[in-house]
């Protein structure tokens, strides 16, 4: 994959398994959806991208009930410097903190934000923003700022980190207010991780992505899930110019939540209409380079 291309986009869909003990929302065994982009490049515009397409499926599931948590958890230059801070403020009152957050003082000190009993403790803790790099923070910047051209809400939550030495830089979570899914809130995480090729014996390498555990996700549904398995409708174009109106209209149906489909290829009424015999449960849609054509382009 190195030496593919400037980027490779990935997923992956399958089985997982935990050590820890399970609990509602988290199974030993469980399915796992991932997305990995992996190249040359850390431009943040790439991680927006990729939160933007977990938008639109969310939407398209009418999963409505969560917010999108951003961070910076800073790189190798800037987070020793963090993690020196958290230590001294920790130091003192660690005898009054959780068996893991003492065993994280020692291995993993970061986690320690994501304590989920010693909240009150975390709290004042500082926050990694404070100490960030002016390359992390130009980062981190441009990041929430191609968020916002993509009108995605979020909020970032200082104290959200990735408990892994190879993340660098973004982190986000999406998490869920649904009852269905008990303590375990987070729907779905990722985050930057250019350290891990070289922690793996590879070349320097960039990486961004996310897992989404299938399970927990299929548990936020609703019940009204809308089913998508057959397109609604099917556009015939009839001549060039139409082909390239056609391309526009399936555009505007799929925004507007429509499904539909269309014959790529230059064919005749007749032979388009084979192709839709392949099809079930659609609406016929014919464009023609005149009458038809001239009244869509008026609107």
């Amino acid at each position: 994959m190195w030496q593919q291309s400037d980027m490779v986009k990935l997923f992956y869909v399958g089985p997982q398994f935990r050590r820890e003990r399970g609990q509602k929302g988290r199974f030993r065994q469980f399915y796992q959806i991932g997305v990995e982009i992996i190249g040359k490049s850390d431009n943040p515009a790439i991680e927006a991208e990729v939160i933007e397409m977990l938008d639109w499926i969310l939407s398209a599931l009418k999963i409505t009930n969560t917010t999108l948590l951003v961070n910076s958890v800073g790189c190798p230059k800037c987070r020793p410097q963090f993690n020196e801070k958290l230590k001294t403020e920790i130091a003192p009152r660690l005898a009054e903190m959780c068996g893991d957050c003492n065993r994280r003082y020692e291995t993993n000190i970061l986690r320690i934000l994501d304590c989920k009993h010693d909240v009150a403790i975390v709290a004042e803790l500082s926050s990694i923003q404070d100490v960030l790099c002016q390359e992390c923070r130009t980062h981190f910047a441009d990041f929430c700022r191609h968020l916002d051209n993509r009108h995605l809400k979020y909020q970032v939550d200082p104290k959200l980190v990735r408990g892994i030495d190879y993340y660098t830089r973004t982190a986000f979570e999406i998490v869920t207010t649904s009852e269905d899914l008990g303590s375990q809130n987070a729907l779905l995480g990722g985050g930057r991780y250019d350290g891990l090729s070289e922690s793996l014996g590879g070349p320097p390498t960039k990486g961004f992505g996310f897992a989404l555990g299938l399970d927990r996700f299929v548990m936020s549904l609703p019940e009204d899930v809308p089913d998508s398995s057959t397109p609604t409708v099917f556009i015939a174009h009839l001549g060039k110019e139409a082909f390239e109106f056609a391309l526009l209209l399936a555009s505007r149906l799929r925004q507007a939540g429509v499904s539909c489909a269309m014959d790529f290829e230059n064919r005749n009424l007749k032979n388009s209409m084979f192709v839709l015999r392949d099809m079930s449960n659609r609406e016929q849609l014919e464009l023609t380079e005149t009458e038809l054509l001239e009244k869509l382009k008026a609107n």
